[in-house]
């Protein structure tokens, strides 16, 4: 946080239930990381939500770029992230899984 960083956090009553942050990197991009919604909680939008309320934030602070990881395994994340505008930028492997890697140019406003 800080060093130009955000992190979020959703509650349903005192139960935490969705979190997110991103990081800077160079050259006016920054990394989300550490996205999760409880289990319970997946498939209502709150995935989403949280995305673009970081990719907002990402914005007013003068970013333009978004990069983010996620493994292969996690098919409701890839299914999120390609529905909200982020492309495949590659893939590697990282402690025996298959990493998929996205980038996302924000758009002004």
């Amino acid at each position: 946080i800080d060093a130009g960083g955000e992190f979020l956090v959703g509650f349903a009553g005192e139960s935490l239930v969705a979190m997110g942050g991103f990081r800077p990197l160079p050259a006016g991009e920054v990394e989300i990381m550490r996205m999760r919604v409880h289990p319970d909680r997946q498939g209502r939008g709150l995935g989403g939500a949280l995305l673009r309320a970081l990719e907002k934030a990402a914005r007013e602070r003068g970013y333009g770029k978004i990069y983010l990881e996620t493994t292969i395994v996690q098919t409701r994340a890839l299914t999120m992230y390609r529905s909200h505008g982020y492309l495949e930028d590659g893939r590697t492997t990282k402690a025996g899984f298959e990493v998929v890697q996205f980038r996302k140019v924000l758009a002004a406003g």
